[in-house]
């Protein structure tokens, strides 16, 4: 009903939105989600059997957290989840966090988005929550507590007055993965202090072991309503055969599909492979791309390349082997690069490690002032690593998977000058061409002609929006401050801090309003004022 207001949400965080998310392949992490499934919901026999002593008794506790390193297969874990519930009838909402895409790092439509959901699973749910937005239309905008309080606390409550609101789990996946260092805590806080309200939604969250995390999970109320699940107490044994079976039945297709002879992969070479995914699920997902892929056409070259490789790697790292498999990536992709195309691969990489929301390539280009096909020319050959759409009205570029980030930006991790990105170096691109392009900003950019107008009384503005604040400008507008927070305050930053601050303030306060995201403002001034205050104490301190 068109009358009917429903919060701000994020399409993008939904389990089943268009994304590179797979779920686990047949016959693959069988106790591990028959043992999720049945704190779920608890009472089917067939799960019951399949469960392994992974977590305690009982399951009537409503926070079920699942955390583990990264690139342990958590986020194909809760994706298979979210579609068993959804096939069950189960699912009331998920909300899937992801670094690189604005709206699913935004903690501010964590609550927003699993309550629109909600309303859709429940009618009688969907109404309680439009009365309070049509009380106050501002509620998404305050604090995260309240919005858990308002908009599905209360409403939760007032169905189950009158009515009974189905069961339900509620999916949370990669939660740390926020742009907001604290938001972990702020989530758990305000789960802490309402958890009792909450009945009868299950929450099942996903998280790396990070420490601040253990700290939130063991505040008195929802340590007691909390199950735990680590993924490094699931035995080597069922992750190595989880892992077996998931490369044997993809070399398997990659074998008919070349026509490969049936004894293919040896046992050894298979043996060979699952010692070097130690226990990473990542390490079998990217390993398996080149030697599948079309564009190097030689599955069996490509097997053997990846099981001789003598790169040098850590003895101690538990990523070890995963490092060295991009690294053997990079050095395929490039095995000679000079100066200039090294410095376009960093600054072409760099920027897509580092960027706060997913760009289509003709964005990044116009971002970063480079020429036509700048992009696509130089990640063409790293297909295996980082997921480049095929035209601009897809997805913008993302990497395959985050642990990527975190190999490219750790100089112990990534050895090779020519690859290693430098975060403050890259920011400060970032900050600089963000800065630059802002000079585009232009009173009523929009052309509407009528600055008393209201954005609901302008009919076309998406198509306004869409004309004349392409992507990289509506990007600027919303992360420049982000970049210049995380950079090194040049004198060419300040210059360009100036020339904004004096010239293009109103204008950009004026693009955000017609983006409908004028809180990026308030939080943006807020936190390159607080970059400029530490530069200015740093510079002063070194003075004397």
């Amino acid at each position: 009903m068109k009358d009917v207001p429903i919060p701000r949400y994020a399409a993008s965080a939904r389990f089943d939105s268009i994304s590179s998310r797979v779920v686990c392949e047949e016959s693959t992490r069988v106790e591990t989600l028959a043992t999720i499934y049945h704190w779920i919901k608890p009472g089917d026999s067939r799960l019951a059997e399949l469960t392994s002593d992974l977590i305690q008794q009982p399951t009537e506790r409503r926070v079920l957290w699942l955390d583990g390193p990264a690139g342990t297969g958590k986020s194909t874990i809760a994706q298979t989840t979210a579609a068993w519930c959804d096939a069950v009838g189960y699912l009331g909402a998920s909300f899937f966090c992801a670094r690189d895409l604005d709206e699913c790092s935004n903690v501010q439509l964590v609550f927003p988005t699993i309550a629109y959901q909600l309303g859709l699973y429940s009618v009688d749910f969907r109404d309680r929550v439009a009365d309070v937005l049509r009380a106050d239309p501002d509620i998404q905008d305050s604090s995260v507590s309240r919005q858990l309080q308002k908009l599905i606390v209360e409403p939760l409550l007032a169905v189950k007055s009158s009515s009974a609101f189905p069961p339900c789990a509620v999916i949370i996946d990669a939660l740390d993965d926020c742009k907001d260092d604290q938001a972990t805590s702020i989530v758990l806080k305000a789960l802490s202090h309402y958890i009792y309200d909450l009945d009868p939604l299950k929450f099942f969250i996903t998280s790396r072991p990070v420490q601040q995390l253990n700290i939130d999970f063991r505040m008195s109320r929802l340590k007691d309503n909390t199950q735990h699940l680590a993924m490094n107490s699931i035995s080597a044994e069922i992750t190595t055969r989880d892992i077996t079976q998931y490369l044997q039945k993809q070399l398997t297709d990659v074998a008919h599909r070349y026509h490969i002879r049936s004894s293919w992969p040896s046992d050894d070479e298979l043996a060979a492979l699952v010692r070097q995914a130690n226990g990473l699920f990542i390490f079998a997902a990217t390993a398996i791309r080149p030697i599948q892929d079309l564009r190097y056409n030689d599955p069996e070259a490509q097997l053997r390349t990846l099981l001789s490789s003598q790169l040098p790697i850590s003895a101690t790292s538990p990523y070890r082997f995963l490092d060295a498999l991009y690294t053997e990536v990079l050095h395929t992709a490039f095995p000679e690069i000079d100066r200039e195309s090294k410095a376009r691969l960093k600054m072409v990489l760099g920027s897509i490690v580092l960027v706060r929301d997913r760009l289509p390539p003709s964005s990044v280009e116009a971002l970063l002032s480079l020429e036509r096909d700048t992009v696509q020319k130089t990640l063409d050959q790293l297909h295996p690593l980082v997921i480049v759409p095929e035209n601009d009205k897809d997805t913008g570029i993302c990497l395959i998977h985050p642990s990527f980030h975190d190999f490219l930006t750790d100089r112990s991790r990534c050895a090779d000058p020519n690859f290693v990105i430098h975060p403050k170096i890259q920011h400060s691109v970032l900050a600089q061409n963000c800065l630059r392009t802002l000079q585009h900003l232009r009173k009523d950019i929009c052309d509407i002609g009528d600055p008393s107008k209201l954005n609901v009384e302008v009919p076309d503005l998406d198509n306004r929006v869409a004309k004349h604040i392409p992507l990289h400008l509506q990007y600027a507008c919303k992360h420049w401050a982000f970049h210049v927070a995380n950079a090194e305050i040049s004198e060419d930053i300040y210059e360009l801090l100036v020339v904004f601050a004096t010239e293009h303030m109103l204008h950009w306060l004026e693009a955000l309003s017609l983006l409908c995201d004028i809180g990026a403002g308030i939080e943006g001034l807020a936190i390159a004022r607080k970059a400029l205050q530490v530069c200015i104490l740093l510079d002063r301190y070194h003075e004397h």
